[in-house]
């Protein structure tokens, strides 16, 4: 049966209320009850509603200033509120969107690295996938794809704006590819190089020293001394990358395995990816180029 819906017009200044849109429940054991769903400003009325259950949305005509109101000696500015006098407006009403305590379906609190991932979707760097049944994913352990990483550091970065080149730098990424600006961005930012052959290889697994090389760069590149020592027991002071894995080491962004390796050739998971970036800006502060020079 729903509710009956009245909108009022011109109601007597004596009762102390403005014009509105009111609420009457017609069944169960609220029935009769009125309730005010809305006000509009003093010296208004509510005019023309339309309510739609379907989507649990309203839209209301505001007359401004109404029968009884004075234009010269109004009492609002709505509705722009800008000294420019009142005006005769119409308002969606929206239903309240109650956010999840939880985004994601596949992970929740006592998680390893969830509040990382947390803090990395709350704050647009990370967004998930949105499923078939309306839930949304994290997908934790999947690896990152390398298009996917220079998109994490564009959008830590404040997602700047980017001057598209007129050649491509990569053989293999071209405009209208998934995380395209993302990929350019970070090339013209010296935060990847990309391979000898001048593909990208957009799709494939970044590993965990590439992906420190990545962060490295991002901070800026800060000059630090060649390790000496292995930073972890399976990295060779000698090899490749190692001083950005040393150098995420010292800066508290990697931890490193149980076991004291650091796996340098695996492929990164999401959810250590989440971990690394909220450590190096949230717990560290390191900002794109904050270490530069």
């Amino acid at each position: 049966m729903g509710n009956l819906w009245i909108s009022t017009d011109g109601q007597p200044g004596s009762i102390g209320k403005n014009d509105g849109l009111f609420r009457v429940t017609l069944e169960g054991e609220s029935r009769g009850r009125v309730e005010q769903f809305l006000a509009v400003p003093r010296d208004a009325e509510t005019c023309g509603p339309v309510i739609r259950d379907q989507d649990r949305t309203a839209f209301v005509a505001v007359q401004h200033p109404g029968e009884n109101g004075d234009y010269g000696a109004h009492t609002s500015f709505f509705p722009d509120f800008d000294g420019t006098g009142p005006k005769p407006t119409i308002v969606q009403v929206l239903p309240k969107v109650e956010k999840p305590a939880h985004p994601f379906t596949d992970m929740g609190p006592g998680d390893e690295h969830y509040e990382s991932v947390l803090w990395a979707f709350e704050n647009g760097i990370a967004k998930g996938w949105k499923e078939a049944d309306g839930t949304s994913t994290f997908r934790p352990l999947q690896p990152v794809n390398r298009d996917a990483m220079a998109a994490f550091l564009y959008r830590l970065a404040g997602s700047p704006d980017v001057s598209l080149p007129r050649s491509e730098p990569f053989t293999d990424v071209r405009k209208g590819q998934a995380h395209y600006t993302e990929i350019i961005w970070a090339f013209q930012q010296g935060i990847t190089t990309g391979w000898s052959d001048r593909t990208f290889r957009p799709t494939q697994p970044i590993a965990r020293d590439a992906m420190a090389a990545f962060v490295y760069r991002y901070a800026g590149s800060p000059s630090v001394p060649r390790p000496t020592e292995r930073p972890f027991k399976d990295v060779p002071a000698s090899s490749q990358y190692a001083a950005e894995i040393a150098w995420l080491q010292g800066e508290g962004i990697t931890k490193g395995w149980w076991d004291g390796t650091y796996r340098p050739l695996s492929p990164m998971n999401r959810d250590a990816t989440a971990a690394f970036l909220h450590r190096l800006e949230a717990e560290q502060g390191i900002a794109f180029m904050s270490q530069a020079g």
